[in-house]
């Protein structure tokens, strides 16, 4: 039967071992991500800049949906004004040609 002392060493060997491994692994798990970072490296830009170019067009599909949105209901406004608009025109117009009229002979009258 091995003695704790026995028992000790050889898990700190074991221990000793285990970390030499991971640190290989760790070195040779650095060297092929970077590796991958220079195979993947412009995919991954152009994904960015991908990302970032559709965002930007959302952005400018919604401000042009908002605009046409206030650009409808402004025609909406104005198409249900011009009648409106219209009828004040031909009132006023009637009105200044009566006015031009009874003004007309007045001055007539006070010519003769």
């Amino acid at each position: 039967m091995a003695s704790t002392k026995d028992r000790l060493e050889t898990l700190e060997k074991k221990l000793q071992f285990n970390r030499q491994q991971m640190t290989k692994q760790a070195k040779k798990a650095a060297k092929l991500e970077k590796k991958l970072k220079l195979l993947t490296g412009g995919y991954q830009s152009r994904g960015s800049s991908l990302s970032k170019q559709l965002v930007d067009t959302h952005e400018q599909v919604e401000q042009a949906s908002v605009e046409t949105s206030t650009f409808k209901h402004l025609q909406q406004l104005e198409a249900s004004a011009i009648p409106r608009r219209l009828e004040v025109r031909v009132l006023s117009t009637c009105v200044r040609s009566s006015y031009d009229k009874a003004g007309f002979y007045s001055i007539k009258q006070l010519m003769v």
